[in-house]
C-alpha cells in the first residue's frame, strides 16, 4: 500500500513543510503495524478527517495527471512529490529565430 506517511509525519522525508501533528504521526504509525485491512482503512479515514481539518496542504494537481512542458526549458523534473522543487534548476533556452 502506498502511503501518505513521507508527507505527513513530523519525522517525514517529503515533510517540506514541517508539519506537526501529534494525532496524524500516532495514527500513522498505528496504521504502519496494522495488518488487518479493515482496521487500515478505518485509521486512514480518521487520518483523512484530522488532515481535512487542518489542511497542511492545498493540491493544485493529481499525481495521475499528464504535466507538459516546453521543449525550451531544461533541466525540470516531472515526478508527483518532486514536482517544483527543483524549479531553481530549471533554465529556459532562447527561442529559435
Amino acid at each position: 500500500m502506498e502511503s501518505v506517511e513521507p508527507l505527513f509525519h513530523s519525522g517525514g522525508a517529503l515533510n517540506f513543510i514541517g508539519y506537526k501533528n501529534a494525532e496524524v504521526d500516532r495514527l500513522l504509525d498505528t496504521a504502519k503495524k496494522t495488518a488487518d485491512y479493515r482496521a487500515y482503512k478505518e485509521l486512514m479515514k480518521m487520518l483523512e478527517a484530522v488532515l481535512a481539518r487542518d489542511l497542511p496542504y492545498a493540491f493544485l494537481w493529481m499525481p495521475d495527471v499528464y504535466s507538459a512542458v516546453s521543449r525550451r526549458v531544461e533541466n525540470v523534473t516531472l515526478a508527483p512529490y518532486a514536482y517544483f522543487t527543483d524549479f531553481r534548476e530549471w533554465q529556459l533556452r532562447p527561442s529559435d529565430p
